[in-house]
């Protein structure tokens, strides 16, 4: 069986690959949450997909980066779009979040990156695994480059003075035009990950605010 999780480290980190595997009764995302799985533990891990920052539009490939020696961004060309927004349902954000940091590293080293708009989709913070690494990116590297909106839509929200941007229930076409304020619409890129019902539903938002259906990707794990 396969484990519900996702890469939570860039792709070109040969150094360390980081999976982020939410704690379930799922028998494998269960094995990896026991004492089973320790140091040494044997991992089989798949690759593929389509759903890259490449491939989806956001920046342009010479389609043969994968064939030459070399990290990711060393034939990374220039980020075809100005506003990218990354909408996340609970450890959906995983990917969106590896790929966000392949943003950050090209900002760090000088080049001129889209604007991010994240939208965080957790039932309560505490499943917000990723929050504090969100808020060290959104006040360092990618400091007026990028906003962090948190939707909580199963227990109060409480005083959370972490983000500016933090609402209660689940994401509607107000909330959704609120949080992308500023946004160029017609030519912003969006990518989403979560469980199917919210992605899809999700995705009819994005239409409805204006964004273009080719604009618009998912990861399908489900």
């Amino acid at each position: 069986e396969s484990v519900a999780g996702a890469v939570g480290a860039p792709p070109h980190n040969a150094a360390e690959l980081e999976l982020i595997v939410r704690n379930a009764r799922h028998p494998p995302a269960a094995w990896v949450h026991s004492g089973q799985c320790s140091a040494g533990s044997r991992v089989d891990i798949r690759v593929g997909g389509t759903f890259t920052l490449a491939h989806c539009g956001v920046v342009a490939s010479s389609g043969l980066a994968a064939q030459l020696p070399g990290s990711w961004h060393d034939h990374q060309e220039e980020f075809r779009c100005r506003d990218l927004v990354l909408v996340g349902g609970g450890v959906g954000l995983n990917p969106l979040y590896s790929m966000l940091l392949e943003v950050a590293g090209a900002a760090a080293r000088g080049k001129r990156v889209p604007y991010v708009r994240v939208l965080y989709s957790v039932k309560c913070l505490g499943d917000a695994v990723l929050l504090e690494r969100l808020r060290a990116l959104e006040q360092g590297v990618m400091a007026n480059r990028m906003d962090v909106c948190v939707f909580v839509t199963q227990a109060p929200t409480g005083d959370d003075s972490r983000f500016a941007q933090l609402r209660e229930g689940r994401i509607n076409h107000e909330k959704l035009k609120e949080s992308l304020e500023g946004c160029d619409i017609e030519k912003a890129i969006a990518l989403i990950c979560g469980p199917k019902g919210m992605a899809e539903q999700v995705g009819h938002l994005l239409h409805g605010i204006g964004i273009p259906t080719s604009h618009v990707h998912f990861e399908s794990w489900w």
